[in-house]
């Protein structure tokens, strides 16, 4: 492996370069504007990628330009935005001028306290740049879903709602901010294909961080230190760091690992007879790379998996999709994770890549614990392979939680079942939130075999499952409660999915 050219972080805030080594290099963005470049417009409070009032917008060259998007500065580290434009919200108004998203909130009496209001100008800033730079005619802005980031405790949020429709037309008025200069746009090309090694005392303790620019690289990495962390998103690790000062002393950084990005729908494999797809029967599936974010899963799945993008839009805010992947979240092994119950029911596979190959396997026999899986020491996830439903499959998502948005499921489930004539004739049932592990019910799957699809079959196999798991009670709900969840759930599948089915089905 060439060693790395630099041991420094380059990046800009509102159009001024910075370069940053030593302990720097592991504060939090919001760290870092607040005590070293004194920005204190952004605010700091739940520090837990929550409440949005640490947003501030991260741009990235592309051959178009520079492509901005909303970010929580609370738990995403320095090193995370090499290459990077940061703009804050010092930057929008200009000789004396404010921008039409801050004279919106003005009028309409959008702030009370103020502590919030920085983190809602830029979130609705960075909706109106990206409705203004899309190369399609775009439908009017769903501003509930856009601001899910976001909260407030004085407003009730009519009056921020009213001034975030007010200002829809607007583009953000990104020349008043956008403000990198040619030569340091193309220094920050230069940088992407640079790795970096960078090290530092910080909060007592030595750490290192590296980032590789290949798969290759990143592999040699990783078997040379075992014991590194390895860093996605960071959007759970910065919780861990914040709230509990949990971190490794090295870490290895693969945000700008190219072949782990990138999502594609492809034909599945066939198996060995070359006459049915290995992928459970599926014609197609999604391939995504481990570093794929949940933004980009929610805009592919609109199209390819739509029960999955009802899901994806409860899955944090846009400064979390923007940034979280689908191999952090996998990789985390939570029993509450959302996209697990996908896809077991679905039998994704996973790819494991180390210096000495690649491997697939189930995603059912990946994770062994709560927070365990199989992953080796010198593995790391490539990419997830997840079959789409069939024509004659009926595929369901739930996320049972105290707050519909931004919130951690109480209990989670998919139920994907195979009907034809009015029968049963394949079942796959998950559920998370009721166990160490997601985990699938597979007597009750058992049980639905061949069974018919009425009311009476359902109600039947809601107290089978919720006789088949073990949930514990916690903060989030007692075990009672999730087994009655978990049955009441079924019911609701057999509802949804008759009225979808014609009488012919």
């Amino acid at each position: 492996m060439n060693r790395p050219e630099r041991s420094s972080v380059e990046f800009s805030v509102n159009g001024r370069p910075y370069e940053v080594e030593g302990g720097d290099v592991f504060l939090t963005a919001s760290e870092f504007l607040r005590e070293r470049t004194r920005r204190t417009g952004t605010k700091i409070a739940c520090e837990e990628g929550d409440c949005g009032s640490c947003t501030v917008l991260v741009g990235r060259p592309t051959d178009q330009g520079t492509s901005y998007l909303p970010m929580n500065s609370c738990i995403r580290f320095v090193f995370q935005l090499d290459g990077c434009d940061m703009v804050t919200v010092e930057a929008l108004a200009s000789d004396g001028r404010l921008t039409s998203v801050q004279e919106a909130m003005v009028e309409c009496h959008g702030s009370q306290c103020g502590f919030c209001t920085p983190g809602f100008v830029m979130a609705m800033t960075a909706t109106c740049h990206q409705r203004a730079t899309s190369p399609e005619e775009s439908p009017p802005v769903d501003w509930p879903l856009e601001l899910s980031g976001n909260l407030c405790r004085c407003t009730g949020y009519l009056p921020i709602l009213e001034a975030a429709r007010r200002c829809e037309s607007s583009d953000g008025e990104i020349s008043k901010w956008s403000r990198v200069t040619e030569t340091t746009r193309r220094r920050f090309d230069l940088l992407g294909n640079t790795p970096f090694d960078a090290s530092g005392t910080h909060r007592g303790a030595a750490r290192r961080v590296l980032s590789p620019v290949t798969l290759e690289e990143a592999l040699r990495i990783r078997a040379d230190l075992p014991e590194a962390q390895l860093i996605a998103g960071a959007t759970d690790l910065g919780v861990q760091w914040t709230k509990a000062r949990k971190a490794a002393a090295v870490w290895i950084d693969l945000g700008r690992v190219p072949e782990l990005r990138g999502i594609t729908v492809c034909e599945a494999e066939p198996d060995r007879s070359g006459d049915e797809p290995a992928d459970g029967g599926a014609a197609r599936v999604i391939e995504a790379g481990a570093m794929a974010t949940w933004a980009e899963l929610l805009d592919r799945s609109r199209t390819d998996l739509p029960e999955f993008a009802s899901i994806l839009e409860r899955f944090g805010g846009p400064q979390i999709r923007n940034y979280g992947t689908i191999g952090g979240n996998i990789v985390n092994a939570s029993s509450i994770a959302d996209s697990l119950p996908l896809l077991s029911v679905m039998d994704a596979s996973l790819e494991l890549a180390s210096s000495e190959g690649r491997r697939r396997v189930d995603v059912n026999r990946f994770f062994t614990a709560n927070r365990r899986t199989m992953i080796q020491a010198d593995e790391l996830l490539a990419s997830v392979r997840i079959p789409l439903p069939s024509p004659l499959q009926r595929l369901r998502l739930y996320k049972v939680s105290r707050r519909h948005d931004l919130d951690i499921a109480t209990v989670s489930a998919a139920f994907c079942l195979t009907f034809e004539a009015g029968r049963i004739t394949r079942a796959a049932i998950a559920l998370g939130g009721v166990g160490p592990t997601v985990r699938r019910l597979e007597g009750v799957e058992r049980w639905l075999i061949d069974r018919p699809c009425r009311e009476e079959t359902f109600e039947a196999a809601g107290r089978l499952a919720a006789d088949e798991i073990s949930p514990w009670s916690d903060v989030r709900g007692t075990a009672e409660y999730r087994r009655q969840v978990v049955g009441g759930l079924l019911t609701r599948y057999f509802h949804e999915v008759s009225s979808d089915m014609g009488a012919g089905e």
